[in-house]
């Protein structure tokens, strides 16, 4: 999953679930990505408009928005990364 360039992918991880986000950042680690976390959407969202990512992985329901809520926003800020 590592960019053409050689760097490592950076990955951002959105749940409200800590143990989750533990996951996730324990699968892709020696896969040599990059995981950043954020506990809901709108956090997801403001690192987003800050940072660069590779692909955003999101937990569905989560209180105030939805993951798919979540990825139509950032789809509008980086729109070249997977989800």
């Amino acid at each position: 999953m590592n960019p053409p360039d050689g760097s490592p992918a950076r990955v951002l991880a959105v749940d409200d679930d800590p143990g989750s986000l533990d996951l996730v950042a324990d699968v892709l680690r020696p896969e040599g990505c990059e995981v950043f976390r954020a506990d809901n959407a709108r956090a997801a969202l403001d690192w987003l408009r800050v940072q660069t990512c590779h692909a955003i992985v999101s937990d569905h329901k989560m209180p105030g928005m939805t993951g798919l809520d979540l990825f139509r926003e950032a789809r509008a800020i980086q729109p070249d990364a997977s989800r």
